[in-house]
């Protein structure tokens, strides 16, 4: 007898890109919060907890902090500009730290897609801290869609 499959219930471009950022436990330990966007642009805000600030007498906020959050937010920037949910993988991630980012001040990622392939995503992003206009770290990141391998996208979080 062979079983029919389960339908899975269709996921939007929007909830796919917020279920990736929300599920991966290094952006919950961190503290990553998605802000809404409607432009197709990933918007990250983090506030800086003591344990991201890596010298309590600068008060400057840990470069790892930055590249987790440019990382994140290159994921969710990469989702939003889908035409349809597939697997992607970060092929290249770089960063240019400008300034130190300040541990007292919320921080904000907004990512933006540059430039969109068949395989290939290219997007940027920058940081910068909660009323100033200064940049504080580029991340530069390249995505590719799809795969080789036969990969299923979930369509539910598993664990919730």
């Amino acid at each position: 007898m062979i079983q029919s499959a389960e339908k899975t219930p269709k996921i939007s471009i929007q909830e796919l890109a917020e279920n990736f950022c929300n599920t991966v436990p290094h952006n919950l330990d961190i503290g990553l919060e998605i802000i809404p966007s409607t432009n197709q642009k990933g918007h990250l805000r983090l506030v800086p907890k003591d344990e991201l600030v890596g010298n309590p007498e600068t008060g400057h906020v840990f470069n790892s902090v930055l590249l987790s959050m440019a990382d994140a937010c290159a994921g969710l920037t990469t989702y939003l500009n889908l035409n349809t949910p597939v697997p992607i993988a970060t092929l290249d991630l770089r960063m240019d730290y400008l300034f130190p980012a300040p541990g007292d001040r919320p921080l904000h990622c907004i990512g933006t897609c540059l430039r969109k392939t068949n395989d290939i995503i290219f997007i940027r992003c920058t940081i910068t801290a909660e009323g100033s206009t200064d940049v504080i770290a580029i991340g530069n990141a390249v995505f590719m869609q799809g795969s080789s391998r036969a990969t299923v996208v979930p369509a539910t979080v598993q664990g919730k």
